[in-house]
């Protein structure tokens, strides 16, 4: 009866792996203005020896010189979707290139369009959400973010402060650190003291291993700094590092 048992595991072990084995390699999808081609490229190579299965697309393969300069990413969010779809995996998307172009003869070779946010108040506002989401229900069911980089020397900066990351195993601090920027809802001071309540109800969830840091743009709250040291120490806490930053708000190119 050992001998079956152990013969058994042994069984279950082998169709285990075989199992895991045959499962499709997620996929890496990468979107990009043709400026980052060249920039992106070490991040490509570095996913294809994860195992990941690397789809680059083009913006100008996808998308008119008019549709991009006009902001349309209707047929690139079509597109991506179908990639996803199709794919028996997991997927995964990073959109690199700028939301619009600092200069309009720029847009082609860096701007990869935003889409229009569909629910409250981003109705109509850009967002990438929809690069996600597979139906029309507003859920994503793909992870997608973006390197917002401008130009090419902004591109290769993220690239390789992404991999410095990946591949940085020493120890800190930083690694068990949250630090979340919030601004205030406004909805009236009752509201907003309760909203900070409930976030510390689900902050208390976190192992006590974790610490944390909180910027909250609300005159009532102790984690206020005065208004002008409100830049200041937002900049600090991120500089500082940490494992997660939520940055809860709305924002302008001046922060």
């Amino acid at each position: 009866m050992r001998f079956s048992g152990f013969a058994l595991s042994l069984l279950l072990l082998a169709v285990s792996n075989a199992s895991a084995a045959d499962a499709p390699a997620p996929q890496w999808i990468v979107v990009m203005a043709p400026a980052f081609r060249n920039a992106v490229k070490p991040l490509l190579d570095h996913r294809k020896a994860q195992g990941f299965q690397t789809t680059p697309v083009l913006t100008t393969d996808v998308l008119s010189a008019e549709e991009i300069r006009a902001g349309d990413g209707r047929k690139l969010r079509l597109h991506v979707n179908k990639l996803c779809r199709d794919h028996d995996g997991p997927s995964y998307v990073l959109l690199v290139g700028a939301v619009w172009a600092g200069r309009p003869e720029e847009a082609e070779r860096t701007v990869v369009p935003p889409l229009d946010g569909g629910v409250g108040r981003m109705k109509d506002q850009p967002s990438d959400n929809g690069y996600g989401c597979l139906n029309d229900d507003h859920q994503p069911s793909v992870p997608v973010g973006r390197f917002p980089a401008r130009t090419k020397e902004e591109a290769q900066q993220m690239v390789r402060k992404t991999l410095a990351y990946e591949g940085d195993d020493k120890p800190g601090a930083w690694r068990q650190r949250l630090t979340i920027l919030a601004g205030v809802p406004a909805y009236n001071p009752l509201v907003d003291r309760m909203i900070e309540a409930m976030a510390f109800v689900r902050l208390d969830r976190f192992d006590p291993s974790w610490t944390g840091r909180v910027v909250y743009s609300n005159p009532q709250s102790r984690f206020c700094p005065p208004d002008d040291e409100l830049q200041s120490v937002a900049l600090k806490y991120v500089e500082d590092g940490e494992a997660w930053t939520l940055y809860l708000g709305h924002s302008n190119p001046e922060g």
